[in-house]
């Protein structure tokens, strides 16, 4: 090999040792932001505000009871290696997640209690009616306080969250818009649920009364003066249609509806996907689906 030759060589090796320190001293692209939500809705604000630079979970898998349900082992697994994010109402909806966050906790772990603060209903027995996220306004705080943990987490992209809480916060004030349009003239006022009070804060929201078979947990059953009453009120009202949620089933709907001879429809709570719902429905979708429902059952056509 000629003189020239091996300069050509060593300064071929040379630049490629630069390249190569080059690309190692260049950082990894920032891995994404992982957050797990204890129910659907928070899971949809987290997916809305965090986009691509977030990877979201649901803990509560499709068709579970929310208030008893109790983690996995894998879920723990994840919290305590994984997690950036934790998501959750509070305590008043999901019990065990005190134990668990405690059992789980470590520096790099954000907590977040979206319930917190917010105008609660107060419920059975001084707790608290946890099912906020069926107030859309109260929603928006959820939202930006979800863009702020986030912004927290990464510093570089806090620009990037608040850009997309504020998309999503549009879609969630004009979802409110036309709730308060649709429901401003109903004929019936009264939302009979035929099964847990599970849309407290929806009544609240839009002028409605809900009386309902169960209190705010479904665990409790009705006594027989309780059901004697509600079919009372029901009557007295005029009420043409029993609302019941998927995860109850419409037993007691059915039973009521056929005491004061009235339709029975099912009403998305929201907290959940049901286990046979169609793939992809997000939140949004079921709220225009439950307005749909509540115009036609309390005659607002």
């Amino acid at each position: 090999m000629s003189n020239a030759e091996r300069r050509i060589v060593r300064a071929a090796a040379a630049v490629f040792v630069l390249a190569a320190a080059g690309l190692a001293a260049s950082p990894p692209p920032e891995a994404k932001v992982k957050i797990m939500a204890t129910i659907f809705p928070l899971q949809e604000f987290a997916r809305a505000v965090g986009g691509d630079l977030a990877e979201t979970r649901l803990l509560i898998p499709p068709g579970a009871e929310i208030h008893s349900w109790q983690p996995r082992v894998s879920d723990i697994k994840t919290l305590a290696t994984e997690l950036g994010l934790f998501l959750y109402i509070g305590p008043s909806l999901e019990p065990w997640a005190e134990g668990l966050l405690k059992g789980v906790a470590r520096p790099g772990l954000k907590v977040l209690e979206a319930g917190r603060g917010l105008d609660l209903i107060r419920g059975d027995e001084e707790a608290f009616d946890p099912h906020i996220w069926l107030d859309f306004a109260q929603d928006l705080v959820i939202v930006d306080r979800i863009a702020a943990e986030l912004a927290g987490l990464r510093p570089a992209s806090a620009a990037f969250f608040r850009a997309n809480a504020e998309a999503y916060k549009a879609k969630l004030r004009a979802l409110d818009d036309r709730y308060t349009n649709a429901l401003r003239g109903c004929r019936g006022r009264l939302l009979l649920v035929g099964g847990h009070a599970a849309f407290g804060y929806l009544a609240r929201r839009y002028g409605l009364v809900q009386t309902a078979v169960y209190g705010a947990s479904p665990d409790a059953a009705p006594a027989p003066r309780i059901m004697v009453g509600i079919v009372a009120r029901a009557k007295a009202g005029g009420v043409k249609t029993v609302f019941y949620e998927p995860t109850t089933g419409d037993r007691m709907a059915r039973v009521l509806a056929g005491e004061i001879g009235a339709k029975v429809r099912f009403l998305y709570p929201g907290h959940n996907l049901p286990r046979s719902s169609v793939a992809g429905l997000t939140f949004l979708e079921m709220m225009n689906r439950n307005l749909e429902v509540l115009t036609d059952g309390l005659g607002c056509r």
